[in-house]
């Protein structure tokens, strides 16, 4: 019994400190140490990302670095199937994709046949097709995006 206590006063304790360590609304994710959220309004890429800035120091259109935080970051996004913004673009040179973070590009999980670049495409959004993979998209086109900040 003094187990179990101790466990649940140890996991209201961990649940409490990562909403603090969060701007307001994101969830935190204790395997990358970022908070994490969806927003629904329909931007831009640019404004996407900017509006990401606006929020905290620092923040910006998720970087994903691995199946799980892919997977994760479904997860913040669950029961939406509308495609969202992420981090992810060639702007600067067709083909060198570079986060908006400035993080490593080295994981990645594309559609089958993407990027592909159809329409000028230089910019990413995720919950492509029934895998729910990546796919390159014209940046001015308006979608759901997805935020990430360090916590605290």
């Amino acid at each position: 019994m003094k187990t179990l206590l101790i466990v649940t006063c140890v996991l209201s304790i961990n649940l409490v400190l990562g909403q603090e360590i969060c701007p307001s609304g994101f969830v935190y994710w204790d395997k990358t140490g970022y908070c994490y959220r969806y927003f629904s309004n329909l931007l831009t890429f640019n404004d996407a990302d900017s509006y990401c800035g606006t929020l905290a120091a620092a923040c910006s259109l998720a970087s994903i670095h691995s199946l799980s935080e892919d997977g994760f970051i479904r997860d913040v996004v669950v029961g939406m199937s509308n495609y969202y913004w992420i981090g992810l673009n060639d702007i600067g040179w067709n083909g060198d994709f570079v986060w908006t973070d400035h993080s490593s590009f080295v994981w990645s999980n594309w559609g089958c046949g993407e990027p592909n670049n159809t329409n000028q495409e230089d910019c990413t959004h995720a919950n492509f097709g029934l895998s729910h993979r990546w796919n390159d998209e014209n940046c001015s086109v308006r979608l759901s995006f997805v935020c990430k900040v360090l916590a605290n």
